[in-house]
């Protein structure tokens, strides 16, 4: 891949980061709700609510929980991409899950180390215990209990992780049944979840809604994507107007309770991938704002892993200055000064510790393959 659309995987990851963090903010100043979920009929309704909640419910910063499913797709798309430009038909798991490991392990590592024991000894009771074994082992989001505790962020980083042991199912079923029957495999898994939550209602909680069997066809849908694009062959043919078109179909569906239930997940991914893959093919020049989410980008694990524990101190820090409410315009200048901070102490993170945790990666890999080749 070219260095300038590897680049913009970059600006897509600080599109990402600046989704999830825009609705943990959102979550935090809105405490009662961010958006309208009454329906008559299968339809919204937004009789009896406030201006400010119907304006949130279509704003498209309230729906930055799908910078998730943006943070997967650029993960599928990359780690396929890179599997396919080494012309081989077997992965090398070892060498793919230490790098993988080394990438976001240690600072996820050190992250859970200071949120367990910031508030108080987390290990002083069993189910603290649990708690912090589980997110140790990145097994945290099987649980109801500890999916969001902690830290509510680090579910997708066991989710994540998850994904990577999938990968070489996904070569397989790709190498048997062909990558179009793949992703409908995992479309039809995900799918069928949703049957059984709907014919069993007691499904309906957190360790099964962010369970890897819901997410495996977002992370695969990049991986897709990948292979059409290393190929030259195009999944949509679609222009500017027409992607515009598309996303504000989203807000059309949000109207619609089946759709805001059942599909906006694979709805939202279906329209990343549009968009990426627009993206490629029309590449604007990198200009300031790309440059500066380039940078942001960089940073975005890091940010990731450490904005949603004190977003709401840091809120109500910022508050306290602003002696006549909340305005718009002061509520704009807190978020970008609240954002600068976490990108300071995130760019510190990235050079210091992501880096070097990569690097050390490398390393140990390097040695261990060398003693092995030396036993042999």
């Amino acid at each position: 891949m070219k260095e300038e659309h590897l680049i913009k995987f970059d600006v897509l990851r600080g599109i990402a980061i600046i989704l999830v963090f825009s609705y943990h903010v959102l979550g935090s100043v809105f405490t009662s709700g961010i958006m309208i979920n009454t329906y008559e009929n299968g339809i919204l309704t937004i009789k009896g609510s406030s201006a400010y909640l119907v304006f949130l419910t279509f704003f498209p910063l309230s729906y930055g929980w799908a910078g998730v499913h943006l943070f997967l797709i650029i993960s599928g798309f990359l780690i396929h991409y890179s599997y396919l430009k080494k012309n081989t038909d077997k992965l090398n798991f070892g060498d793919f899950i230490n790098r993988r490991f080394w990438r976001i392990y240690p600072p996820y590592l050190i992250c859970l180390f200071v949120f367990s024991f910031a508030t108080g000894n987390i290990l002083s009771t069993s189910k603290g215990v649990w708690d912090f074994l589980s997110h140790l082992f990145l097994l945290h989001n099987l649980s109801n209990d500890f999916t969001q505790s902690i830290n509510p962020s680090f579910w997708s980083l066991a989710l994540e992780f998850q994904l990577y042991l999938l990968y070489p199912l996904f070569l397989f079923l790709r190498k048997k049944v062909g990558l179009s029957a793949t992703c409908i495999i995992a479309l039809f898994v995900s799918i069928l979840l949703s049957i059984f939550q709907i014919l069993f209602p007691v499904l309906k909680q957190p360790a099964i809604e962010l369970s890897v069997f819901r997410f495996w066809i977002v992370w695969i849908l990049g991986a897709f994507l990948a292979e059409k694009y290393y190929t030259n062959k195009r999944m949509f043919r679609i222009n500017t107007v027409g992607l515009i078109l598309m996303w504000g179909s989203f807000f059309v569906g949000r109207c619609f309770s089946f759709f805001t239930i059942y599909l906006i997940g694979l709805y939202v991914s279906f329209l990343f991938i549009m968009t990426i893959e627009w993206y490629l093919y029309n590449p604007p020049k990198i200009s300031f704002p790309g440059r500066l989410l380039v940078n942001i980008g960089l940073c975005s694990y890091s940010i990731y892993l450490i904005h949603q524990p004190y977003l709401k101190v840091l809120i109500r820090f910022f508050n306290m200055f602003n002696a006549g409410g909340v305005s718009f315009l002061i509520s704009s200048l807190d978020y970008i000064l609240i954002f600068i901070i976490f990108f300071l102490i995130a760019r510190s993170m990235y050079v210091y510790l992501e880096l070097p945790s990569v690097q050390l990666g490398k390393l140990v890999y390097n040695k261990i393959v060398k003693r092995k080749s030396q036993l042999v």
